[in-house]
């Protein structure tokens, strides 16, 4: 995603009822500033309100 700094992966796909997506940040305040600048654009195209589920991760690889 253009100007998404620190994000680190990102994946979605389809899921009964939606899309899945998951995304991989440096740090809680890099996703929050990103979510801020997200917020209003889903709110236009209709989705309402976005409830995210955060998961702290343990160990995150890449190669």
């Amino acid at each position: 995603m253009p100007g998404a700094a620190g994000l680190l992966a990102h994946a979605a796909g389809p899921v009964d009822g939606g899309w899945r997506v998951t995304d991989v940040w440096e740090s809680p305040a890099a996703f929050e500033a990103f979510a801020a600048r997200l917020a209003p654009v889903v709110s236009d195209l209709g989705f309402g309100h976005v409830q995210p589920q955060v998961t702290p991760a343990h160990n995150v690889v890449t190669h």
